[in-house]
């Protein structure tokens, strides 16, 4: 039996920071409930699960090894559509498969086929999951306290006094945190590392990308590959596929972020407080702005945030 790979979420990525920054409320009623299938969420699946399988295939082809005992990218893509999903969305899945498998001719057709495929590229790894602890130096956790409640510095020497005959201990918190990388290549001739982005998006791609420049993912991909090849890291590649009339393919240059580092760890740091002071709670707050509630048609939790899980509107 072939293997078929889940391009699918990390296990504490940057999607769980994102949503509970952007309203808490969003993050936690998804915590249990799925988030509604929509085309472009299709779209951009399939055709990860696609690209998942190409460079897959090419590094195992490249190294000399069995790289038929992966599906065909356009095999995975029609058995992604038929068991990756709710069944509610099947219909929607099925009806995207032959798109995202003409996308991926097309790409295919562009960047090259089979051992001509970005031969610049040498596939050092595809889907790997990317891991780190976060320190908080602000919050203390207790040592053996497996409830994840954090404690001020004032609060922690206030335990250590008042608990004399049994002193308590307590250590720096620490996040988990974790993000998926689409594809991680070398290049042949400078030997640069560059962590590659597959991005599917509906409107004209600029050359020089300022949209993702500044977002989380991003920024932590950054982060991954200083921590994890040095001065061997070259970089962040957006590999961008265009899906409007014609089908459109490059590679922008993504604009830097001064001080990425640390804008990334201070939101990690705020959001996972936010995580820890609120998991017990009741209610959790909103964003209560309509950037958060309503763009883009509205936020996915919007009809449980308004009208409660169960109700419906009514005129």
């Amino acid at each position: 039996m072939k293997l078929l790979i889940d391009p699918g979420p990390s296990e504490a990525g940057w999607h769980r920071i994102q949503s509970v920054m952007k309203c808490p409320t969003l993050y936690h009623l998804s915590k249990n409930t799925p988030w509604p299938a929509t085309p472009p969420l299709v779209k951009g699946s399939l055709i990860h699960v696609g690209l998942a399988h190409l460079y897959k295939q090419k590094q195992l082809r490249d190294k000399g090894k069995n790289w038929k005992k992966y599906y065909d990218p356009h095999e995975a893509i029609a058995v992604a559509a038929l068991n990756g999903h709710a069944e509610s969305d099947s219909d929607l899945w099925m009806e995207l498969a032959p798109l995202a498998q003409d996308v991926l001719r097309q790409y295919q057709g562009y960047w090259g086929e089979g051992a001509e495929l970005d031969k610049h590229w040498r596939v050092l790894s595809v889907e790997r999951e990317l891991r780190c602890h976060v320190t908080d130096e602000e919050r203390w956790v207790q040592d053996g306290d497996d409830t994840g409640q954090l404690f001020t510095t004032a609060e922690m020497q206030c335990w250590r006094m008042v608990m004399t005959t049994f002193p308590k201990t307590f250590s720096p918190a620490r996040y988990l945190y974790t993000q998926r990388a689409d594809l991680i290549v070398q290049h042949s001739k400078t030997g640069k590392v560059f962590i590659v982005d597959h991005k599917t998006a509906s409107r004209p791609v600029p050359n020089v990308m300022r949209r993702h420049a500044l977002t989380g993912q991003f920024l932590g991909y950054h982060m991954f590959g200083s921590l994890h090849y040095k001065e061997s890291f070259g970089g962040v590649i957006v590999n961008s596929l265009q899906l409007t009339n014609s089908y459109k393919f490059k590679r922008p240059t993504l604009e830097c972020a001064v001080n990425s580092h640390t804008k990334l760890k201070t939101t990690i740091i705020h959001a996972e407080r936010l995580i820890r002071q609120y998991a017990q709670a009741g209610t959790w707050p909103h964003a209560l702005h309509e950037t958060a509630c309503w763009a883009y048609g509205g936020c996915p939790m919007h009809d449980v945030c308004q009208y409660g899980a169960g109700e419906e509107e009514t005129e």
